[in-house]
This record gives C-alpha cells, structure tokens and sequence, in this order.
C-alpha cells in the first residue's frame, strides 16, 4: 500500500469511529524521494493526517525508514522549492518514530536516525513466521507495536484505562533509558529484552 493510500486509510479510521480512541496505528511504510527513503511524516499530507490522529487520542507508531540519512543534518532546502516536504529536523507529527538496530547497538547503516527517532529497537535479522529473517525498520517499529500493545494491555487491566501519548513515552523512556552509540547523533536508542516485557 503506498502512502497516498495509508494516509486516506488513517484518516478514514480516524473519522469514522472504525477504531476507539487509544487504539494503536502501525505504519510501516516508507517515503522514496530524490532516490532514498523516507519517514512518511516527511510528505506534509501524511504528517498532517497523523497530527490529526495524534489530536484524537490515537497511538501512532511510524516505521523510521531505511535510508541511512540523519534527519537532523540532511539538506532539506533542495525540496523546499516543492510544496508538501516536511522538514524533519525541526517538525515532529507526535508519532512513535522508531528506528531498527542490532544486538548489541548502535543502529543499522540502512535505517534512518537523529532527534526525530524517538527509539530503536531490534531490527537486524529477525525471524518470522515465514522462516525467513528479515532487516528493517518495519520489523523494528512491528516490535515497538507489539511491546505498546502489551503495556496498554497491563495498563488496562490495573486501571481500567488506557496511557495517552505523553504517559506512554514517559513510561517507554522509564523503562528503556537511552543508550546511544557513538558513531550517530541519536536521541534515544532502547534495546527490547523478553524480560521487559513481563
């Protein structure tokens, strides 16, 4: 599905009441532009879909993309001509952006980094259900949903409620501290352990 059709599919979802407020949107998507990839916030349709998401109390998690660019540093003034690009190393959408690494850190040369990724985790190498392991921040962000999910979950059941966003990425930075290699410019790298996760 390309990003056209995800961002009408995101707002469809948030308009017509499909999915419940605190519900968790995964897009593992990817933007190609001037021959690499992309975070989906960077075209300023899907940013603003995802803003209006975030505004109705909805979690979104966003695949960081694998194109090995730091979003802080990359020249953006080349696309500023074009209307639509969304400059990355001052916008944030308030999506869940998450990058892929190994194990142990730092991150995948192919996946994208900077103050924008909120975190990284596993995403070298990683079996499924196919047999076949897979690299990329579409298995990274697909570990960071599974992981929401489950905290929602716990939430749920102690509290009858579910985390907003702000709870949420406090209690993921709680849980997770930073760890960032020394070779990127990363906000906040976390690596996902089975036991974090009882």
């Amino acid at each position: 599905m390309d990003e056209r059709r995800e961002a009408a599919l995101v707002a469809t979802l948030t308009s017509g009441g499909v999915v419940t407020k605190a519900d968790i949107i995964l897009l593992e998507l990817q933007v190609s532009l001037a021959g690499g990839n992309f975070p989906v916030e960077i075209e300023d349709p899907m940013f603003q879909v995802i803003k209006t998401a975030i505004n109705a109390k909805f979690i979104i998690i966003e695949a960081a993309g694998n194109g090995g660019y730091n979003l802080n540093t990359y020249n953006y003034s080349s696309w500023m001509s074009s209307s639509g690009i969304v400059n990355l190393s001052t916008e944030n959408s308030g999506a869940i952006m998450v990058g892929s690494a190994t194990n142990p850190l730092p991150t995948l040369n192919t996946c994208n980094y900077g103050n924008r990724v909120n975190y990284y985790c596993f995403g070298n190498m990683v079996p499924t259900a196919s047999g076949i392991s897979y690299s990329s921040t579409s298995l990274a962000s697909a570990i960071m949903a599974a992981l929401v999910v489950h905290l929602q979950s716990k939430t749920y059941i102690s509290k009858s409620r579910t985390m907003k966003n702000a709870e949420l990425k406090g209690l993921l930075n709680i849980i997770f501290p930073a760890k960032v290699p020394t070779n990127s410019n990363i906000a906040s790298a976390i690596n996902v352990y089975i036991s974090n996760l009882s």
